[in-house]
């Protein structure tokens, strides 16, 4: 369990803020605390809010959808297993027990997790 997960977006014409022209999910491994090493990248189309609930982790894709990673295997890269709610576009996910929320561009929407690889949607809200 030490390791680390971040998503990186960048704007197709400058690059994010580092000037990289990277759209991905990147694993570090934190094991060794002097030097925290980069494991993996698995490259992604807009990834933006990330969230993890003990052996998977939900990714806010913007343009994609909510996709889900199954973490079990440490050893290797974390493995998608699911992608969700195609139609919105995911800005921002957290987890609190079994819910997965996701703040999407227009609204939000609520997400069971009770079995975690496979979001069910309870609701979903738009803005005003």
């Amino acid at each position: 369990e030490n390791y680390v997960f971040a998503t990186s977006t960048s704007d197709r014409m400058t690059g994010n803020v580092c000037g990289i022209h990277s759209n991905a999910l990147t694993v570090y491994d934190i094991n060794n605390s002097d030097n925290y090493n980069f494991d993996t990248s698995i490259y992604m189309e807009d990834p933006r809010g990330i969230a993890r609930s003990f052996n998977t982790l939900y990714v806010a894709d913007y343009k994609t959808g909510i996709c889900v990673f199954d973490l079990t295997d440490q050893i290797n890269a974390p493995f998608l297993v699911n992608i969700v709610d195609r139609t919105q576009s995911n800005l921002e996910c957290l987890v609190n027990e079994n819910k997965l929320y996701v703040m999407q561009e227009t609204g939000f929407s609520i997400f069971d997790i009770t079995t975690p690889l496979f979001p069910q949607k309870l609701s979903q809200t738009n803005f005003r």
